[in-house]
């Protein structure tokens, strides 16, 4: 008796494909939350170990050295919640962009605002440098809010692997293409040729030998990705001379366009 199983066995190659998706799934989940979970802990910790001493009756130490901890500690809880409800937010497709006309120089400008009314790097004894030459317009046209959170992402996650130095950030001309390209460049520890590939991928991040006495690696650099990717670019790395890194994307320039 002749019977052919062809189908059978497809059927059969095909339930061990599914269930060795749903394997890899599982296990990406659960990566996903080990990371997360540690992210959250540690200023989570910090919060209620410091409002523990001070409610405490017998703590003989002045409470208002350990206030700037605890705000320090909460800013950075709130901003990983945000990261991780962006990040969910962009991997569901629920974003929709939104195309117009942005001088470059002006975001820019806002950025740097931003950060030192923040304090993120001054505190941290590290200079931030805006590189660009703001008197003529350079626009482009992207979508504003997108396109500052990648830069933010990619400076806090520069200020976050640099001791001591300087973050430098701007743009410089690329034009056989008829683009500018972004860059955040920083003095910091750099990133190893191994964990290149694998940096903006949430559930493949550098290992805790790398990330974890920098105060671990967050989603930042993810969602830059995602983002950027959503405007038609990529972010680059590029190891920089003597030390640190660069971070780097292309944007399409618009030599004259009416703001």
């Amino acid at each position: 008796i002749k019977e052919d199983i062809s189908e059978k066995k497809k059927l059969e190659r095909e339930l061990i494909s599914a269930k060795d998706a749903a394997e890899k799934s599982a296990n990406v989940k659960a990566s996903f939350l080990k990371i997360m979970s540690h992210e959250l802990r540690t200023p989570l910790n910090a919060i209620l170990g410091f409002s523990e001493i001070i409610m405490s009756e017998k703590s003989e130490t002045n409470i208002t050295e350990f206030m700037p901890i605890i705000h320090e500690n909460g800013e950075l809880l709130l901003n990983q919640v945000n990261d991780i409800l962006s990040y969910l937010e962009i991997d569901s497709g629920e974003i929709k962009l939104k195309m117009e006309p942005v001088d470059i120089n002006k975001l820019l400008m806002e950025v740097q605002s931003e950060f030192i009314e923040a304090n993120k790097s001054y505190a941290r004894g590290i200079e931030l440098i805006l590189d660009n030459n703001t008197h003529f317009e350079q626009v482009i046209i992207s979508d504003k809010a997108h396109l500052k959170k990648i830069i933010t992402c990619l400076i806090d996650n520069a200020i976050k692997f640099t001791k001591k130095g300087k973050v430098n950030f701007g743009y410089r001309f690329i034009r056989k293409r008829n683009s500018l390209q972004m860059y955040v460049k920083d003095t910091g520890i750099g990133i190893p040729e191994d964990k290149r590939a694998i940096i903006f991928d949430i559930f493949r991040q550098a290992d805790e030998s790398y990330t974890r006495p920098n105060g671990g690696i967050g989603l930042g650099l993810s969602i830059a990705q995602k983002l950027c990717k959503q405007l038609g670019s990529e972010i680059k790395i590029e190891p920089n001379t003597n030390e640190g890194v660069e971070f780097n994307f292309n944007l399409k320039w618009l030599t004259r366009f009416p703001l």
